[in-house]
């Protein structure tokens, strides 16, 4: 039995979405990123992606990258996304294995999603180090010859 079946097929899959986006909408780190969404449509959207890529119908709507361009989604929320999504299956009775197989699927989409500040960081941190490196060497230098 494929994982389509496994979670319920498209009715279980729409009990999962309507379950995550209670969840979603309580939570205040993400539920700002759909303020002003029409949640008819993205769960009807959202239900349509994971009927897709759980081994169901087709999926017509946007790439991910085209979706979520712009958002400001940063691991953080991503992350707790992906919570509150095994949160809304363990709710509704999905067992471990299949919650453990469809994250593994999302944790695909993260590099379309994320805009990531950890990169972000990375490289205002080296910018920082190198300068400090070279006024420290400048200081050695002037100080220590």
């Amino acid at each position: 039995m494929d994982l389509y079946e496994r979670v319920g097929k498209e009715a279980g899959i729409d009990a999962v979405v309507d379950e995550f986006y209670k969840l979603v909408l309580q939570d205040d780190l993400v539920k700002g990123f759909f303020a002003k969404t029409d949640m008819k449509m993205q769960a009807r959207k959202q239900k349509q992606f994971f009927n897709h890529v759980l081994g169901g119908k087709n999926y017509y709507g946007k790439n991910m990258k085209v979706a979520h361009k712009g958002m400001g989604v940063r691991d953080v929320h991503f992350n707790r996304i992906a919570e509150l999504l095994a949160k809304a299956m363990s709710n509704l009775g999905v067992k471990d294995k299949e919650i453990q197989e469809v994250l593994a699927i999302v944790a695909t989409t993260h590099d379309d999603i994320c805009e990531n500040p950890v990169i972000e960081w990375n490289l205002q941190a080296v910018a920082i180090a190198v300068g400090l490196a070279a006024v420290g060497g400048f200081i050695f230098y002037k100080y220590y010859k």
